[in-house]
């Protein structure tokens, strides 16, 4: 299975490409103080301020953030998907166009038709309900706002050095595969899967191609030659 790149005017090229920025800078961002009212009961125990103290003026106090940060780096605190993806995620960058990625899945399938939005970005796998995209919709990232762009995960696979985490990462998320490109992209450090991972806009993938790992080896749905290395897998999708 294949197909070609999604036709784009330059505007939503140009709009695609700047949500990506905008994606890796909200990754990339330290601490907002707004984004953990939860914790306003227990800065004020810790702080022994008066009960009544609003959270607006909690926000004011240059200790909360420091407070706010050695909580969650203590690992005391549950970590929620609905956390703030920048939490989870480290030394985010838009990746150039053309590369080869791969989204792996215990369950066959040929397309990605749900994913995620930037709310349940952090614990995406816990999310029961995906969000459904519509690409007429999810390619005009301008008008739809980086909180509503429907996202989808992969990781990098375009080098022999990527081998060993295409085998991990099928063993953890399952065997079935989907091989792309897309020319939209931000590669991040997820710090609870210890993974470099990839999030891009879906509906911008293209040259897709369908397949699954048996017994040590890699198969394409559309080709029968058994693949011992995942990167022989991505010189032959080149070569289609």
């Amino acid at each position: 299975m294949a197909k070609g790149k999604p036709r784009l005017s330059v505007k939503q090229r140009s709009s695609l490409r700047d949500i990506c920025a905008d994606l890796a800078n909200y990754l990339n961002q330290d601490l907002d103080p707004w984004d953990f009212e939860w914790l306003r009961e227990l800065y004020v125990e810790d702080q022994g301020l008066d009960p009544g103290t609003s959270f607006d003026e909690i926000v004011e106090m240059p200790d909360f953030v420091k407070f706010a940060k050695r909580k969650i780096a203590s690992g005391q605190m549950q970590p929620d998907v609905y956390d703030p993806a920048y939490l989870m995620f480290d030394g985010a960058e838009v990746m150039p166009p053309e590369q080869w990625y791969a989204h792996f899945s215990p369950e066959e399938f040929s397309r990605f038709d749900r994913g995620i939005t930037l709310d349940a970005l952090s614990l995406s796998t816990y999310v029961k309900k995906k969000a459904m995209v519509d690409c007429k919709i999810n390619l005009r990232p301008n008008e739809v706002g980086l909180f509503d762009v429907v996202w989808g995960f992969a990781i990098g696979v375009g080098s022999p050095s990527d081998d060993n985490d295409a085998i991990q990462t099928a063993r953890s998320y399952g065997r079935h595969f989907i091989l792309f490109q897309t020319d939209f992209a931000v590669m991040a450090y997820h710090s609870g899967d210890n993974q470099w991972q990839i999030i891009f806009p879906l509906c911008t993938e293209y040259n897709v191609h369908v397949g699954n790992r048996s017994g040590g080896g890699w198969f394409l749905q559309d080709r029968d030659p058994e693949f011992e290395r995942f990167s022989d897998v991505v010189r032959a999708a080149e070569r289609r």
